[in-house]
């Protein structure tokens, strides 16, 4: 058979990944699954829910031999809190200041409102396009909204799940707490 077609409260997990789905058609000309219906996936203390999905676990056109999955329209929330076993967490508590504390923008949660496609490589965020809106959360810190045309994760570990950095392009737009911020790249 060249399609398979599943249907019916669909549960995909692999590791902490969960992802539901009605239903879902694989191709084998395309080496692809794909739903034209909504989608929920979980991992750990994130969430997203997306219009449809496409994955592709040997990799699309851009992508050769990486783990690819693309939602479409997505909303939903994703933890950045650092694990448990990561250095940042480890670290020891800094001694009492009496200097004003550093403005850091050390988000722990970043909720997406507005997402048309967002890539994971190899189950990590890899890039939000097609104009992004995010609200960004912290537990010390007043929240900040970020928008941009695209928004691509970049990470220094090779099997890290957060990112040493994200870069924004196109219309950028950073608010919060200090004011507002235009431009057109963001490191």
């Amino acid at each position: 058979a060249k399609r398979i077609s599943l249907t019916g409260g669909i549960t995909l997990t692999a590791e902490s990944l969960e992802i539901r789905l009605e239903d879902m058609q694989w191709d084998n000309d395309s080496q692809a699954a794909r739903s034209e219906k909504p989608v929920v996936l979980r991992q750990g203390n994130s969430e997203l829910r997306a219009d449809t999905f496409v994955f592709y676990p040997r990799g699309d056109d851009t992508e050769a031999g990486q783990e690819v999955l693309v939602l479409f329209n997505v909303q939903g929330q994703i933890d950045l809190s650092p694990s448990p076993t990561s250095p940042e967490e480890n670290a020891p508590a800094a001694s009492e200041k009496s200097t004003p504390e550093p403005v850091n923008m050390n988000f722990n949660r970043m909720t997406l409102s507005k997402a048309p496609e967002l890539r994971l490589l190899n189950r990590r965020l890899h890039a939000i396009t097609g104009g992004v809106v995010v609200d960004l959360q912290s537990e010390n810190e007043p929240p900040a909204k970020m928008e941009a045309t695209q928004v691509t994760f970049v990470y220094q570990e090779k099997g890290g799940m957060l990112p040493e950095s994200v870069e924004l392009s196109g219309g950028v737009r950073l608010s919060g707490s200090l004011g507002t911020i235009r431009a057109q790249t963001a490191k």
